[in-house]
């Protein structure tokens, strides 16, 4: 997990449910920036202090709690969250007294915060880092936001998250005439409007895109599946017949 942190490419939160975990991450990740709290005043620094920390390469700040009260002007291109954020039971005089529909509700209002931290204007662009399988239940899945339902891809994955994505979709489906440019499969719930550009780019443009069937768009966000020149590049074992087809 702290592999696929350090590479991601601009401000990256960590959102972790304990300091503890936040601390042990932190470790973990080259440079990355740690939200602390003073084990003598049991008081926490700011996130804000925190994000005013990160400085040089830094791009990465850990954080416990960070769903709620974020006060930073850093524009987060990634959130990542490694763990669903179920609350703990209430334990009175050695008796479990909470109810798992309280951490529920909990989970899921602390899910729609923390991706919410990376859509705080218009044009924001934010790829959700979801690293629990528990983020595949129900709940999670009827609390994301309409527009990006067709974005979703829970248990391990990655979401990217635009505010003008339906917009950006609905240009590129009849651009490809509602086919997977490269499969030719005309499936619409299966389809994905995948974005194009230089390195980097595409994570940011939003007019060059291409029309993919949503396995191979996970490959190419994953970085084995790669467009040069209109001819399909593959590094996947299991995708390499695509190999050299054309796709304009």
């Amino acid at each position: 997990m702290a592999e696929h942190v350090a590479t991601l490419q601009g401000a990256v939160l960590v959102i972790v449910t304990s300091h503890d975990d936040a601390a042990t991450l932190g470790s973990l990740i080259p440079g990355a920036t740690v939200r602390r709290i003073d084990g003598t005043t049991g008081l926490l620094e700011s996130t804000g202090q925190a994000a005013a920390g990160m400085t040089g390469d830094a791009n990465v700040l850990v954080a416990a709690g960070a769903w709620a009260g974020l006060d930073t002007p850093i524009r987060w291109r990634h959130v990542v969250m490694p763990k669903a954020p179920y609350g703990p039971p209430t334990i009175l005089d050695n008796h479990e007294v909470s109810r798992y529909v309280d951490s529920r509700n909990a989970a899921v209002r602390r899910f729609r915060q923390g991706m919410a931290r990376g859509l705080r204007t218009p044009d924001s662009v934010c790829t959700l880092h979801l690293l629990d399988s528990r983020f595949d239940r129900a709940e999670f899945v009827k609390a994301l936001p309409t527009r990006f339902v067709q974005a979703y891809r829970a248990r391990f994955g990655t979401v990217e998250l635009r505010c003008r994505q339906a917009e950006f979709r609905k240009r590129i489906f009849e651009k490809f005439n509602g086919r997977c440019a490269i499969t030719g499969c005309d499936e619409p719930s299966t389809l994905e409007a995948a974005h194009l550009g230089s390195k980097g780019g595409w994570r940011t443009n939003h007019t060059e895109g291409i029309l993919l069937r949503s396995d191979l768009h996970r490959l190419m966000d994953a970085g084995k599946l790669r467009i040069i020149d209109g001819v399909v590049s593959v590094e996947s074992a299991q995708y390499m017949h695509f190999n050299g087809v054309k796709v304009w």
